[in-house]
């Protein structure tokens, strides 16, 4: 969980919002040229907090809250151009 680099996981959500983004996407489920999505922040973001919860690890809080700030910034930009 502290290994996967964030930009990477949240590349796909940043270009489907109008976010520029420069990281390399992941491959596999998160391959944005694939045909099937298996969205990984859910459970990654799941496990940080409870690895925080459990445990008090304050890097996993750090990256599961860098993980939900940077999905609601995609969300608030998807949402600017709903009507």
């Amino acid at each position: 969980m502290k290994r996967l680099p964030l930009d990477r996981l949240l590349h796909t959500f940043r270009l489907n919002a109008g976010i520029a983004s420069t990281a390399e996407p992941l491959g596999g489920w998160e391959d944005p040229r694939g045909r099937i999505a298996r969205p990984f922040h859910r459970p990654l973001s799941f496990r940080c907090a409870l690895g925080h919860a459990s445990m008090g690890d304050a890097e996993l809080k750090q990256r599961g809250d860098a993980m939900v700030a940077a999905l609601a910034e995609c969300q608030a930009r998807l949402n600017e151009g709903a009507i």
